[in-house]
């Protein structure tokens, strides 16, 4: 990226990481104050649009309206807390610097949300010193050491720009989805085996029957009077059944396999951590009713939590 780029035109463009995620939305553009050009821009990543997160503007590829970034998501949402509506210090500056591990340019100074160099520069970078060397000097009364700047705690604000100070709790929460997948496969395969097959048939056959009938007188002179004695043959045919095996192929059952789904309850069981905030006041500082039941809670809901852990571990 071109160091001449304003850094208006950085605003409100999409931001991705380097594997392509995307991030958020370009929030405030921080410049040089010694060469005015943008050097830091900040990005959404808290939940619920809580927490601005510093990225360098080294190494981006700006490809129409998206700046892709040279950092990842967890890279980028484990960057120092520091106040995005406030003039970045020398301290706050090398903090990011290390964090990324960055090399700054000799001379850099301190860095400042959407402004262009002035004239009026000079007096910032002195209203800076003397803001510095009262610091020192409330450092010295407290016991500190003369010469070192008083460092601000992550997420809050500057004691010399503000009287409140806030810190934003979040938790995990079990987001949980289904996807779809073989479970195994069902073939439909026929064969032919062969088996012994033993039945009983009826069958009818023909016998002889031997029958003698006497003839009386009156046949013998009636009936058969002309007989000659003689030879004589007559032939009688004997008929019988028997099995015939033939084989036919019939259909005698159909086989289908359909699918069908059925819905059933599967438990999931997992671990999710959730941030307790604590308040801690100094002694003879005395919290409101309401405020001193709350933090009584906490404190015996914590020491239940330590109960049930031996090794002190909080979820």
């Amino acid at each position: 990226m071109q160091t001449k780029t304003s850094g208006k035109e950085l605003m409100d463009l999409e931001v991705t990481g380097k594997d392509g995620t995307k991030l958020g939305t370009v929030k405030q553009v921080y410049l040089n104050d010694a060469s005015g050009a943008p050097e830091w821009i900040t990005v959404v990543t808290g939940w619920f649009g809580q927490r601005e997160s510093f990225v360098p503007l080294a190494g981006v590829d700006r490809k129409g309206d998206v700046l892709q970034v040279s950092y990842d998501k967890d890279k980028i949402k484990g960057a120092p807390s520091i106040d995005a509506d406030q003039h970045l210090d020398r301290q706050e500056v090398a903090e990011l610097y290390r964090y990324y591990g960055l090399q700054p340019d000799r001379g850099a100074v301190p860095n400042q949300p959407n402004r262009t160099p002035g004239q009026g520069d000079a007096g910032r970078m002195q209203a800076d010193q003397g803001r510095r060397a009262g610091q020192q000097g409330k450092a010295a009364m407290l016991g500190g050491q003369a010469g070192q700047e008083t460092l601000r705690k992550p997420g809050m604000r500057d004691a010399a720009g503000a009287e409140d100070a806030e810190l934003v709790r979040s938790e995990e929460r079990l987001r949980v989805a289904t996807e779809r997948r073989e479970a195994g496969h069902v073939r439909l395969r026929r064969w032919v085996e062969t088996e012994d097959v033993r039945m009983s048939v009826p069958v009818t056959r023909e016998r002889i029957k031997v029958e003698r009938v006497p003839i009386d007188g009156e046949q013998a002179t009636g009936e058969f009077a002309d007989l000659v004695l003689g030879e004589d043959e007559r032939e009688v045919v004997l008929h019988e059944e028997r099995a015939v095996v033939t084989k036919d192929t019939v259909a005698v059952e159909r086989v289908r396999v359909s699918v069908e789904r059925v819905t059933e309850e599967q438990p999931v069981e997992d671990q999710v951590r959730k941030e307790r905030i604590e308040v801690i006041p100094d002694d003879g500082v005395q919290l409101d009713g309401d405020l001193a039941e709350r933090d009584m809670k906490d404190r015996a809901k914590d020491q239940v939590l330590k109960d049930r852990d031996p090794k002190g571990r909080r979820s």
